[in-house]
């Protein structure tokens, strides 16, 4: 019984050691984190959960399949249904998903590399059997068939050679080509679903003088009062391979009503011409054009940014154009259509 009762005492010293020692370690961690700058919580079973860096304003959720900014976050992407969305206020999250921007920027189109490569190396080795038929024809006699049998082996070894020098002259203008035929879609967009629908669905419904349900808002650049906003940012930058990269496509505003028809803010799209923005409206608003971005995942310092913007005012002649079930609610200057075509805003 003694023994029985000494070896109990000894286990429960084990175990109330073994408990401070792990209190220890954690107050240790907790210490280290609030140094750092972080949060540190309990989970349910005990261990000690780090939170993450996160910056200090609302930053949107970004999916990684289409590009679509969701200010919620949800199960699902609402624009393609993939699941999986980004919380770009987090730090990390936001470093990873732009050294993904930076990868897919520099980045050649698919089959370029290798096609323009073996283009290259057929075009020398075109050119020196070329070469070798020539010194075929002048040939006499059938001892002057080596040295064109010579001319033709170095000419096959020489030519995957001669072909890197080409490659590397050409490759860049030729990517540079092909993104320019064929532009890349908006590395994010913020636009009512349907916008990348069939426009050959809308009917117009009204036109008009915008008149504001709640007040007007501002535009995130350059400040000025709108009930919409729409804003494409492109940038130029080193070692891409398209000229000038559309980054984002955001439409934005609050209700409005023109006429009889009310405009909910989450179903406007803006089609009206958008204007360049003068890097004198951007003076001293450094700062927000740095956050704007920066809430959507993208970093000012990349290169040199331009952006573009329309803005619907309060009193503004309108038109509304709408699809069958509302979804999507297009406002265009009264004076001319919505777009249509298979190419929606893009065209």
């Amino acid at each position: 019984m003694g023994g029985s009762g000494t070896g109990g005492w000894e286990l429960l010293a084990r175990q109330v050691a073994a408990t401070q020692r792990r209190l220890d370690l954690l107050a240790a961690k907790r210490a280290a984190a609030r140094e750092a700058g972080k949060k540190a919580r309990l989970r349910l079973d005990g261990s000690l959960m780090i939170e993450p860096d996160r910056v200090e304003f609302p930053c949107f959720h970004y999916c990684m399949s289409c590009g679509h900014l969701s200010q919620e976050h949800s199960a699902a992407c609402p624009g393609c249904g993939e699941p999986g969305l980004v919380d770009l206020a987090d730090e990390g999250f936001a470093s990873q998903v732009h050294d993904m921007d930076i990868r897919r920027r520099t980045t050649a189109p698919r089959g370029l590399k290798s096609g323009l490569y073996i283009a290259s190396t057929l075009a020398f080795f075109s050119a020196m059997v070329a070469l070798a038929a020539s010194a075929w024809t002048v040939s006499v006699t059938m001892a002057d068939l080596v040295p064109v049998v010579v001319v033709s082996l170095f000419g096959l070894v020489a030519s995957a050679g001669l072909a890197v020098p080409v490659y590397a002259v050409l490759f860049k203008p030729i990517a540079r080509l092909i993104r320019w035929r064929k532009p890349l879609p908006p590395a994010r967009w913020r636009l009512p679903v349907a916008v990348r629908g069939d426009a050959q669905l809308l009917s117009e419904v009204s036109r008009g003088p915008v008149v504001p349900s709640v007040g007007q808002m501002m535009s995130p650049l350059t400040g000025e009062p709108c009930v919409a906003y729409r804003v494409m940012a492109f940038l130029k930058a080193p070692q891409s391979h398209s000229r000038r990269e559309l980054l984002l496509d955001e439409c934005s505003g609050v209700d409005f009503q023109v006429g009889d028809e009310m405009v909910p803010a989450d179903r406007v799209f803006v089609d009206i011409p958008l204007v360049e923005i003068d890097e004198s409206e951007l003076h001293g608003r450094r700062d927000d054009m740095e956050q704007f971005l920066r809430a959507r995942g993208l970093d000012a310092h990349d290169g040199d940014f331009t952006f573009f913007e329309a803005l619907i005012g309060q009193g503004d002649d309108v038109r509304i154009d709408t699809t069958p079930g509302r979804e999507l609610s297009v406002v265009s200057p009264a004076s001319r259509p919505a777009w249509r075509g298979r190419h929606g805003p893009y065209r």
